[in-house]
């Protein structure tokens, strides 16, 4: 009977036992939370432009594990591994303006290091609070950088087209320059502007210069700095191989009357011709009623591809 009653207290403390040690292997980990404001490009200006960007997503991974797309500023909840752990980010735009239209911006190198993580103990979630190095990046090593204009240089490489009413002119009013706000010490110099009212009613410019452009679907992004009380339109005018000329519309750019940074998506036009064509880009605005004068500001537009 001893021996009954040995084998039942032994047995109920290898249920406990095993009770337990189901419990602790289902208690979550305590998250952690990625503190992420802000992201930032290194540029060299003279062959790459500014480097303001305006990133508006993180995709996340997490020890190799892709932990989800978070709208920036974000502060995303990550398990991490007690020890050393593999971080990496990918920076995301809003593509053509559109909120609905985020996605990884392919030109840049995404951003990797390894992140050493001790628990502090605390009762509350850890946060780790990134620093600006942690969160800074460069186009990546094949990409192609068109600079088509700065306007801190002798000349305009934009010209007015045949229906134009006005044509872009340097804006010598330091109040209506862009600043760089991720680095104002950056040197933009002038910004470029089109001016519309009553009488000179539309706007059109195109660049002097045509460019080879790639096609079967790859992207190639016009970024630019603008800000406007007009709408406007961005598109491409296509010079084929045989000497035809098409003009096409990509893009309806709605009025921001603070400085914005856009990332325009030329794919569909540059993917339509397949026969050598080059592209000039052009830029159009209409008057609209209610204004005594309509204006277009625009700085650091450049291809990358």
């Amino acid at each position: 009977m001893a021996k009954k009653y040995l084998h039942t207290a032994i047995a109920a403390i290898l249920l406990f036992a095993l009770l337990g040690c189901a419990k602790e292997s289902k208690e979550a980990k305590k998250p952690v939370y990625f503190s992420i404001q802000d992201m930032f490009v290194n540029t060299n200006y003279s062959t790459e432009g500014t480097s303001h960007m305006q990133i508006t997503t993180v995709w996340l991974e997490v020890n190799g594990k892709s932990i989800g797309a978070f709208e920036m500023p974000a502060t995303p909840p990550v398990i991490l591994n007690e020890g050393s752990n593999k971080i990496r980010f990918y920076e995301g735009i809003t593509m053509n303006g559109i909120d609905a239209s985020r996605a990884i911006y392919d030109r840049l190198d995404y951003i990797e290091f390894s992140l050493d993580y001790t628990p502090s103990g605390k009762e509350d979630s850890d946060t780790i609070v990134f620093d600006r190095n942690q969160l800074t990046t460069n186009y990546a090593s094949f990409a192609t950088i068109d600079i088509l204009e700065t306007f801190d240089n002798a000349g305009l490489s934009f010209e007015k087209s045949g229906d134009s009413d006005t044509s872009i002119v340097k804006n010598n009013n330091p109040a209506d320059w862009f600043t760089n706000p991720q680095d104002p010490s950056e040197d933009n110099g002038r910004c470029g502007s089109l001016y519309t009212n009553s009488k000179s009613d539309y706007a059109e410019i195109a660049t002097v210069n045509a460019y080879s452009l790639p096609s079967g679907g790859l992207n190639v992004y016009l970024e630019m700095n603008y800000q406007s009380n007009i709408p406007m339109i961005v598109g491409v005018i296509a010079e084929t191989s045989t000497g035809n000329i098409e003009q096409k519309a990509t893009l309806g750019i709605n009025p921001k009357e603070e400085w914005n940074k856009i990332y325009v998506n030329l794919v569909t036009e540059t993917s339509s011709y397949f026969d050598g064509a080059k592209f000039k880009i052009f830029i159009a605005a209409k008057h609209q009623s209610g204004l005594d004068t309509g204006y277009v500001n625009l700085d650091n537009l450049k291809l990358v591809y």
